[in-house]
């Protein structure tokens, strides 16, 4: 989870076994770490899928490299949009 500061940090409870990584943007730009979390992401072996949300391009970034530099299908990445950057919500209408 990319947030500005460790004062971001929220509790998440789950009943998953799920390992949360915090990364501490700072004064880096939205999205810069999440990108390069991905690129040294362990997978476990054999078949999983990916879930995310964030901003549209950092997600089509991240369905790229698990799609095509991971070998995913396309199918078992679940990334979401949840805003696009520089447009508010009232842009589309």
């Amino acid at each position: 989870v990319e947030v500005a500061d460790r004062a971001e940090e929220q509790p998440l409870p789950t009943r998953a076994e799920a390992t949360v990584t915090w990364l501490h943007r700072h004064d880096r730009a939205h999205g810069d770490l999440l990108r390069e979390h991905a690129t040294t992401l362990q997978l476990p072996d054999g078949k999983g899928r990916v879930w995310g949300g964030a901003e549209r391009g950092v997600m089509r970034d991240l369905r790229r490299h698990f799609v095509h530099v991971r070998g995913l299908d396309r199918s078992d990445t679940h990334l979401t949009a949840y805003w696009t950057q520089g447009e508010t919500q009232d842009s589309e209408v």
